[in-house]
Parts: C-alpha cells; sequence; structure tokens
C-alpha cells in the first residue's frame, strides 16, 4: 500500500475481516503498515464494525433512552434491546451503557437523528 493509495471504506472493512484469521507475526506487520498510511484507520475500523442497528442503539443512548423508550421508538420487545445492546457492548468491547457512549463519543461518531 502506497501513500498515495487511498483506502474506502469497504476495503478497510474486507482487510480487517481478513486480518481476523491471519498469524498474529503478519496481523502485527498488517496494522503496523496500517498505522503508518493510515493513522486513524483505528478509529475508522471501530465504526465500520457496527451495523446499522448498533449505530441506531448508540444514538438512542447517547440521548439518554432507556431501554424501555428504544423498544417503543423501534418498536420491538424490551428483551430485544436488551439483547441487542449486549451483542452491540460485546463488538465495541465495553462493559455497559456509559462506557457505550463514552466510546461512542472517543470515535467522533456522528450523533444525528437515531433513525
Amino acid at each position: 500500500m502506497s501513500a498515495s493509495t487511498h483506502v474506502g471504506e469497504e476495503e478497510l472493512k474486507g482487510v480487517l475481516l481478513l486480518a481476523r484469521d491471519m498469524p498474529d507475526e503478519q496481523r502485527d506487520q498488517l496494522f503496523a503498515r496500517l498505522d503508518e498510511q493510515m493513522p486513524d484507520w483505528r478509529k475508522k475500523s471501530a465504526l465500520l464494525m457496527l451495523s446499522a442497528r448498533d449505530d441506531q442503539l448508540l444514538k438512542f443512548l447517547c440521548r439518554g433512552y432507556s431501554n424501555k423508550e428504544i423498544a417503543a421508538e423501534l418498536r420491538v420487545a424490551d428483551s430485544t434491546v436488551k439483547n441487542s445492546l449486549s451483542r452491540m457492548f460485546d463488538v465495541i468491547k465495553v462493559r455497559d451503557r456509559v462506557n457505550a457512549v463514552l466510546w461512542a463519543h472517543q470515535h467522533g461518531m456522528e450523533l444525528g437523528e437515531p433513525r
């Protein structure tokens, strides 16, 4: 990858998915090259790994919505929201909603309307 190479979001997502199956040493080398060529790739990659529903959930959390309020907005069961939040917490590697909100702010997430 040369300095002039532009890597789009879909390409970066593809590289990250492939990197999961690489041996540790090879993955570390790849990430070191990405660090050199795209200093902000780690921030971008975290946001790329979120689904559209994860994005919605984070936006609701950032606005202080309870699980019950989120469920009403999305027209789903409270248990669906709880399960979706748990899965999303695993994806972004946080323990709770407070840390999820902090994560969203630290990663420069656009906090527009949750729809």
